[in-house]
């Protein structure tokens, strides 16, 4: 490793060091994605919202200059299957609340969110798998007025995982100052 490779590997170890300081008590998981745009976009979505990790399940490889190196900062593990997936968010104690389309769903605007979160979101079209559906602590279904009978997953995790920081905004840190740019000012200043 050369020093100028090292010196950035120490920068990004600090960077990383002061993200998981502040990190948000939920977790983000995807289930089986078809489309690599996806696997990226939610990974884009949860490092937005400073999740804690992101659990995806299905194939690791998926091309990440979707995420647009938002998966660099964050915590992402990998399964092959939704069972091995079920038991390491519960061993990690976190709570399983689906996004889907289910007759046992209640309307995201009524949702009450158990304490530590994990949004699952499911393939494109087959969605959330059983496995997590009959483990569900609650389930979440995106209000719809239009003939489409679904948004884009990506959509759906954005406004999930938002829904849940407006409504917890109260006991949540500041969100952080934009990127400073070169010249030393904050974007857009």
């Amino acid at each position: 490793m050369t020093g100028r490779q090292a010196s950035r590997e120490a920068r990004y170890r600090r960077i990383r060091a002061e993200l998981d300081a502040r990190r948000l008590p939920f977790a983000v998981l995807i289930e089986n994605f078809k489309h690599d745009t996806n696997v990226g976009g939610v990974i884009r979505t949860a490092h937005a919202a400073l999740t804690s990790e992101v659990i995806v399940v299905g194939s690791p490889d998926w091309n990440r200059s979707y995420a647009v190196s938002a998966d660099r900062w964050e915590h992402i593990r990998y399964f092959a299957r939704s069972e091995e997936a079920l038991d390491y968010v519960r061993e990690r104690g976190y709570r399983v609340v689906v996004t889907e389309q289910h007759r046992a769903a209640v309307p995201l605007f009524d949702a009450r969110y158990p304490e530590r979160p994990v949004f699952v979101f499911g393939h494109e079209l087959q969605g959330v798998s059983p496995v997590f559906l009959q483990h569900a602590d609650l389930i979440v279904q995106i209000p719809q007025w239009g003939l489409v009978g679904s948004l884009n997953v990506g959509a759906s995790a954005a406004v999930v995982i938002y829904d849940w920081l407006a409504k917890h905004r109260h006991i949540l840190p500041p969100p952080r100052v934009p990127v400073e740019r070169a010249t030393g000012r904050p974007k857009g200043a």
